[in-house]
């Protein structure tokens, strides 16, 4: 990667903002932000986390990235405010992962400092409470920020609309995908061994965060369809995950659904679908287990009102953008029962997302943003 000369003319310290270090895709993506960062010796960087809870905080500051926690558990403490403010002072960047007002008061209190903000999330519906907080930070944002973008076109839409900020202002950051990291321990027939299945089943399943938005439900209906030839795994844990246990008992298909919970490889189970399913609504802004299963060679489907998922995937090319439940059945239906189809969308889509969400891209992207750091102090 070609350096700037007016990025290198100085070492920067920038200030990476989050809520906590649970394991998410925003995490995952500063995680490998912040790596590369360490390693170009460009920046001096630090995350700040809001509260102290999540395995990412030790993921960091074993891999030698500089952590700060804030402790904010117990909601509005002035000498808080002050402690945040004061270690803010020292840094160059201050770079908002989410709308965390308490830092973001302590940041406008500062001058010359450059603010950039990174919308990770998409539609969804705000309580009265949530949207006077979102004009406070949408006051703050179009006085005090210089940079806005989002990990996706569609996250760059919802900020922009729901801040009231220029849609030209934003730009896209994609997250990157480790892709070195997405290699399966075991095989498919070692992975039918373990779970009691036959050779010839057919399997469909999902790899998410067990909450409302990811509408985990749907696959439990699928199988209410689906012949006895064919199994749902369900890997994650969640908030939703006993209502939906709940659900495929009292449907009938507790048989024919597994929800796996966590696993330390969850990429031996996708690597064993012959399809994979993330039915996320509107509130969806990225979906990476969407695009780490395509990454896999698995035929992903996604639906059409699931937020930035649409992004990853060229419709009956790259993957497949649904309208209904009706046509995920039919969908996986041909899946199934046609092995050229799946292996040919399958190596589209993984040639598609391998080039498209490198660490590489990512990179250059939050780069050329940095980059209005150095005009914006020239």
């Amino acid at each position: 990667m070609r350096k700037s000369k007016s990025v290198t003319s100085t070492k920067i310290r920038i200030l990476h903002i989050v809520n906590s270090g649970n394991i998410g895709g925003m995490e995952r993506a500063l995680y490998q932000l912040s790596m590369h960062m360490k390693h170009d010796g460009r920046f001096d960087v630090t995350v700040a986390f809001s509260l102290n809870s999540g395995p990412f905080i030790d993921v960091m500051r074993s891999s030698g990235i500089n952590v700060w926690i804030a402790d904010l558990n117990s909601g509005w403490d002035l000498t808080k405010f002050f402690k945040i403010r004061k270690f803010m002072k020292g840094f160059n960047i201050h770079h908002f992962h989410s709308n965390m007002l308490f830092y973001v008061f302590a940041s406008c209190f500062l001058r010359k400092k450059f603010r950039v903000y990174t919308n990770r999330g998409g539609a969804r519906f705000l309580s009265f409470f949530q949207k006077m907080k979102s004009l406070v930070f949408g006051f703050c944002l179009r006085n005090f920020f210089l940079a806005y973008s989002g990990n996706t076109s569609m996250a760059c839409d919802v900020a922009s609309l729901r801040h009231h900020i220029p849609r030209e202002s934003f730009s896209v950051l994609y997250n990157c995908i480790d892709f070195n990291s997405i290699r399966p321990s075991r095989d498919r027939a070692e992975i039918l061994r373990e779970l009691g299945f036959p050779a010839g089943i057919k399997i469909v399943g999902t790899s998410a965060h067990m909450i409302a938005l990811k509408r985990i439900d749907k696959l439990i209906h699928l199988a209410e369809r689906l012949d006895s030839n064919t199994r749902v795994l369900i890997l994650g844990d969640g908030t939703e995950l006993n209502k939906l246990k709940d659900l495929a008992r009292d449907s009938g298909v507790s048989e024919k659904v597994l929800f796996l919970g966590m696993k330390i490889n969850p990429f031996d189970y996708v690597n064993a679908m012959d399809v994979f399913v993330l039915p996320s609504g509107p509130e969806e802004s990225f979906g990476n287990s969407a695009v780490e299963a395509m990454a896999l060679g698995v035929p992903t489907i996604v639906y059409r009102d699931g937020g930035g998922l649409v992004e990853h995937i060229e419709n009956d090319d790259t993957g497949y953008i649904i309208s209904d439940d009706q046509e995920l059945f039919d969908r996986v239906s041909n899946l199934f029962n046609d092995n050229f189809l799946r292996q040919r969308v399958g190596q589209a889509g993984k040639d598609a997302v391998i080039n498209k969400y490198s660490v590489e891209n990512m990179i250059r992207a939050y780069y050329n943003l940095y980059e209005k750091f150095s005009r914006a102090i020239d």
